[in-house]
């Protein structure tokens, strides 16, 4: 972590209240280094110094805060069903958001494109201040090498094993610097966050939809899969004797059972008389009754 994420953090949870001596302590920085770092935040409109009247003698202490609108933040959450967009100040206050379906994609062309589409048409829908855009984080239904920047995959949605979309083409498509997360890296992290379990050391998200997926946090740290080196891939755990074929490829996966389109293929094979539970809508008001 940067100690300018350290310092704006510091300041955001304290509430906007937060002197130099307090994150000082809140950060473990030397007292050098955060004055100059807390003092480049404030030249660069990060940070402002709420002026008030001096309460007892002497040097007063000068709370810090943090401007919300020094730059603004994009989030896209590329699901199997659904694609979800927001914008958000630097307090993480949501200013717009939008929910669309999430189209079959059938090339890595047509996936930027229609990234780039949703994003062009959020941002002209919402009047954000283009030039206040800092940045986009991209989480994904699939498998992501966030280190290279790299979709390798998103069987849910259409994208084999493979695919290997650089994100660097939706960045210059939207001349943003964009960052890649699996969905439920995302999901986790923000329960870490912004959560009921917000700073909790040890932290398990489990997502269930068309696809199965986990996000940890292991002593206060985000494990964030990679190809190689995958974590939370809970959806793709060998299952004795299934037999059905997973998006992934492979035979087997608990996710090619227990995920919503999946117990609808399973629900066509073994109540083939039953076509009112042949979907995964109408299994979900099944087991609503």
């Amino acid at each position: 972590m940067s100690n300018n994420v350290k310092i704006m953090d510091a300041v955001r949870n304290g509430r906007n209240n937060t002197s130099k001596k307090d994150i000082q302590q809140l950060t473990g920085l030397s007292w050098g280094t955060m004055c100059k770092v807390t003092n480049a935040l404030l030249e660069r409109g990060c940070l402002f110094a709420r002026k008030e009247k001096a309460k007892a003698p002497g040097r007063p202490v000068v709370p810090l805060c943090v401007n919300p609108d020094c730059a603004y933040f994009c989030g896209i959450d590329i699901g199997a069903a659904f694609t979800k967009l927001v914008f958000c100040d630097m307090n993480f206050n949501i200013l717009y958001r939008m929910e669309t379906a999430t189209p079959p994609y059938t090339s890595p062309e047509q996936f930027i494109k229609s990234a780039g589409d949703v994003f062009e048409s959020a941002l002209m829908e919402s009047g954000i201040d283009r030039a206040k855009l800092h940045s986009l984080g991209l989480a994904v239904s699939g498998n992501v090498d966030s280190e290279n920047g790299i979709i390798v995959s998103g069987g849910n949605f259409g994208m084999k094993f493979g695919a290997n979309i650089p994100v660097s083409l939706l960045a210059g498509r939207i001349a943003l610097p964009v960052y890649a997360v699996t969905t439920q890296v995302a999901a986790v992290c923000a329960e870490y966050r912004f959560g009921k379990r917000a700073g909790c050391g040890n932290l398990v998200n489990i997502g269930l939809g068309v696809g199965i997926g986990s996000g940890i946090v292991a002593n206060h740290l985000l494990l964030i899969s990679h190809p190689k080196r995958p974590v939370g891939y809970i959806g793709h755990i060998l299952i004795p004797g299934n037999e059905h074929i997973c998006t992934c490829g492979f035979k087997g996966c608990l996710e090619s059972f227990s995920g919503s389109e999946s117990l609808a293929q399973v629900a066509r094979e073994r109540l083939p008389d039953h076509p009112e539970l042949h979907s995964a809508p109408a299994l979900d008001r099944a087991a609503a009754k």
